[in-house]
């Protein structure tokens, strides 16, 4: 009897071993073997606010942000897609942008100061979607730092 208790002791004892060792591989098989990988959920889309009313320049009309909502957008690896503001912000709170970058109604105005004697210098305001991940937002950092110098 005594042999028999040692040896249902030592399949348990095995068992025991087996469901310790087959717990992780389980785990591991699940998560893959990139355990940082990001979701699928890639929104890559950045709304671009113009607010601009143009301005005219040497009897000439001119608005900038219109064109400007036309350059940036090439050779991006983000889709930028032009709404106004209350789509804008309700796309950035919903996780449809990571981005939204505004031009205000005095751009072209101010862009075109540069022949004054005091000009005005043209902001372009910006706000990143506030729950994407570290490594998201510095993406689109860059993104935006590129189209930056584009716009420059």
């Amino acid at each position: 009897m005594i042999k028999l208790n040692n040896k249902f002791r030592n399949v348990v004892l095995i068992l025991k071993l087996a469901i310790i060792l087959f717990i992780p591989s389980l785990f591991f098989s699940y998560v893959g073997h990139d355990p940082l990988r990001e979701a699928t959920n890639n929104i890559r889309n950045v709304a671009i606010v113009n607010e601009d009313i143009g301005f005219e320049f040497e009897n000439n009309p001119l608005n900038l942000g219109k064109e400007v909502t036309e350059v940036v957008g090439r050779d991006s690896a983000y889709q930028w897609v032009t709404v106004n503001r209350s789509a804008a912000e309700n796309g950035l709170s919903s996780g449809q942008y990571e981005a939204i970058v505004y031009l205000p109604s005095n751009f072209t105005e101010n862009v075109l100061s540069f022949t004054e004697d005091q000009p005005t210098e043209a902001n372009v305001t910006y706000k990143i979607q506030p729950n994407v991940n570290a490594q998201r937002a510095e993406k689109v950092l860059k993104e935006l730092e590129s189209v930056k110098n584009k716009i420059n």
